[in-house]
């Protein structure tokens, strides 16, 4: 019994926040609506509640998503709290200092969520395909950050990025044992040599495998802003901007 009230609590809670990020999404689209919202007073409470739900959906499960990491073939760091003006943050941030053979570049805060994600993807994904398409193993995940207290760029509402809540990470490529550097802006798209080619089929397919792992994966394909960078997140929304 009491598993089906928190099980319907859950589920509340999601199809409030969905709903409120429909109307978010209305507002983004629409002047005169963001303009009426702004006369009845209620467009910022609005923004404000949204973001501060995402940032419990973030920090959703921790316990169980620790005991998950504790299993795994990684290595990190006990979680501690990522503060951050208004709702920007997360209450246990985690550092993966190690995913199997393989590091991630200074070991960023990150939510478990994220975490885990990663995790399994490098494993799963990422350290397979390098051995099968490029012949060396990744001994190095080379990534842009995870935190930053900002919104979406482009969103004209204020809704906040996955990254205000460390469940975003951008990859900027990896550093394999051979001593190759995999630059999504350099090798994303495909040169004339076998080696040029097999570097790009090698990105693009651990980039559309990042989606059995991340509800979001936009890689250079989706706009100028992500050229250099694979996103991934963890966030309610889903999209998987695959080629």
């Amino acid at each position: 019994m009491k598993r089906r009230i928190w099980q319907g609590i859950g589920i509340g809670f999601i199809s409030v926040v969905v709903l409120l990020a429909g109307l978010s999404y209305g507002l983004a689209r629409s002047p005169s609506l963001r303009a009426w919202a702004n006369e009845l007073g209620f467009y910022r409470p609005l923004m404000s509640q949204v973001n501060h739900w995402q940032r419990a959906y973030a920090d959703r499960g921790e316990k169980a998503c620790l005991a998950d990491l504790a299993q795994m073939d990684v290595d990190f760091r006990p979680p501690r709290p990522v503060n951050g003006p208004d709702w920007c943050g997360i209450n246990a941030g985690v550092r993966l200092t190690r995913i199997g053979s393989a590091t991630l570049d200074n070991a960023p805060p990150l939510s478990c969520s994220m975490a885990r994600a990663l995790a399994e993807w490098q494993i799963n994904s990422v350290q397979p395909l390098a051995q099968q398409i490029l012949g060396s193993e990744v001994k190095r995940i080379l990534q842009f950050g995870t935190y930053n207290c900002r919104a979406i760029r482009g969103n004209q509402v204020g809704f906040a990025s996955q990254h205000s809540f460390v469940n975003a990470l951008d990859v900027g490529g990896f550093k394999l044992a051979n001593g190759q550097t995999i630059s999504i802006l350099h090798d994303w798209d495909a040169g004339s040599s076998s080696a040029q080619q097999a570097r790009s089929t090698f990105l693009h397919q651990v980039s559309a495998q990042a989606c059995d792992h991340f509800s979001v994966m936009l890689s250079p394909d989706y706009n100028a802003l992500h050229r250099d960078h694979l996103h991934l997140d963890q966030g309610f929304l889903s999209r998987c901007a695959t080629p």
